[in-house]
């Protein structure tokens, strides 16, 4: 589904619709079996949907890993909704898919392509050109449409119509600031230069009620917006592969002053933190590189025991049977570190050059 159709509430549901209703008219195909694979809002001209992580991409290579394509079919509104990149791109991720035996039922034209159907591999290419062409012409129309509508907004002075900072919002043209989420921003700005952890900070918020709009915070969110130097009044884009700044576009909340001293403070934090090791996206080792065994020096390690207990040990013991220590509840540790660390005062820590 486009951004459009998600935030419509449409899209999903009547594909979801559609699809059920299909199923059910194929007697070899078995609606208890139903996975639904969601892409709300994510871009298939650019390929995002196929991107390592995605759920369409796990789900083909779990079947590519598995060889087992040949128990499951793919129902889509559309072959084309499933990539609208290059044409060769498109082609090799469905050739992949077809080929692991997975069938592909396209609803809109009642084709099901198989590894066999040479015919089918044709006109599904050929539908996928159409397709790639006709984003690229959306994309063109749509940069042709920001560019004027930039233009006029720095000519005239009026509100750029579009995606803006969730602390601001548009009326009679003119961009007016939500000071109940400005400055809740200009209090955590504030509370960072003093010491405070950005962890720190929105447990305060959380537990205060000072919500972010109608959601709670998150540290993620924070820094996002801390370190997004349109809270200086600057409107960044990306533009050919370069970034353009226009300044004093939007209402200033933070100066330029504060932000640099915010953004050197960031970034200070960023140096005293190790690259950890990461799966999925979840830090699985906290002490990556400075843990190491009491008894006998040697490199430890973490390892999963089930989906939710992870225990460390030392090497030289798992693997060379050199050393007779036992291992330890990693998840123990890791909260008592990450207890201790929140107590610390990092405004000292950092200024500290021992």
């Amino acid at each position: 589904s486009s951004q459009r159709q998600v935030l419509e509430g449409g899209g999903m549901d009547d594909q979801l619709t559609a699809g059920s209703a299909y199923i059910k008219g194929k007697p070899d195909l078995d609606l208890s079996r139903l996975q639904v694979i969601r892409d709300e809002g994510i871009s298939s001209y650019k390929g995002a949907n196929l991107m390592d992580g995605m759920p369409l991409k796990e789900f083909v290579d779990a079947r590519v890993a598995a060889g087992d394509g040949d128990k499951y079919a793919l129902v889509v509104i559309s072959v084309d909704r499933i990539s609208r990149m290059n044409p060769w791109a498109s082609s090799q991720f469905i050739g992949t898919t077809i080929m692991t035996g997975m069938h592909i039922h396209d609803i809109s034209s009642g084709q099901v392509l198989t590894k066999d159907d040479h015919i089918g591999a044709i006109i599904s290419t050929l539908n996928l050109m159409r397709a790639n062409n006709e984003s690229v012409v959306k994309s063109e129309r749509r940069l042709l449409s920001i560019e004027s509508a930039l233009a006029h907004s720095l000519q005239t002075g009026e509100a750029l119509k579009g995606k803006l900072p969730k602390w601001l919002y548009i009326e009679d043209k003119k961009y007016v600031v939500d000071w109940s989420i400005a400055g809740l921003i200009v209090e955590a700005v504030d509370l960072y230069l003093a010491g405070q952890t950005s962890g720190q900070i929105v447990k305060y918020f959380n537990n205060n009620g000072k919500l972010f709009g109608k959601t709670i915070w998150s540290s993620q969110v924070l820094l996002k917006i801390m370190r997004n130097k349109n809270i200086t009044g600057t409107y960044s884009r990306v533009k050919n592969g370069q970034i353009e700044e226009y300044e004093n576009f939007y209402p200033q909340i933070v100066s330029p002053e504060k932000y640099k001293q915010l953004k050197e403070l960031i970034s200070a934090m960023g140096k005293h933190i190790t690259k950890h090791r990461v799966d999925k996206g979840r830090v699985t080792n906290l002490f990556s590189g400075f843990m190491v065994c009491h008894d006998c020096g040697g490199v430890m390690s973490v390892n999963r025991h089930t989906s939710t207990l992870k225990y460390f040990d030392c090497a030289n013991a798992r693997r060379r049977r050199t050393c007779n220590a036992k291992k330890g509840n990693y998840i123990t540790v890791e909260r008592a570190v990450l207890s201790h660390v929140k107590g610390l005062d990092l405004s000292v820590l950092l200024s500290t050059k021992q």
